[in-house]
């Protein structure tokens, strides 16, 4: 494995990090919004972070896939909320000054 390959799963365990942190804190009414139940929630938040490097080499990775789309969905939509939300607060910041 190459070194730029190497950074990249990094990059991506760290992402996945930040967002099951947030998604660890959210409400069950936030996250009806996004269609996940706590169930579900946990089982996100409980996986181990080496998981997603071994996805993608596992043979069955594309049916694994199809049955966490749902979660993945959610989580995509997590990511993007969280980006408006910094923007968000970056644009007060800049209002206060």
């Amino acid at each position: 494995m190459t070194l730029i390959a190497l950074q990249a799963l990094w990059r991506v365990w760290r992402e996945r990090q930040r967002q099951r942190n947030v998604l660890a804190q959210m409400t069950s009414r936030e996250l009806a919004d996004f269609g996940l139940t706590d169930a579900e929630r946990q089982v996100e938040v409980d996986a181990p972070f080496w998981r997603a490097v071994f996805e993608h080499y596992r043979r069955d990775a594309l049916s694994l896939q199809n049955k966490r789309t749902r979660l993945q969905r959610a989580m995509s939509r997590l990511s993007r909320m969280s980006e408006r939300r910094l923007a968000a607060d970056a644009e007060s910041r800049t209002e206060r000054v």
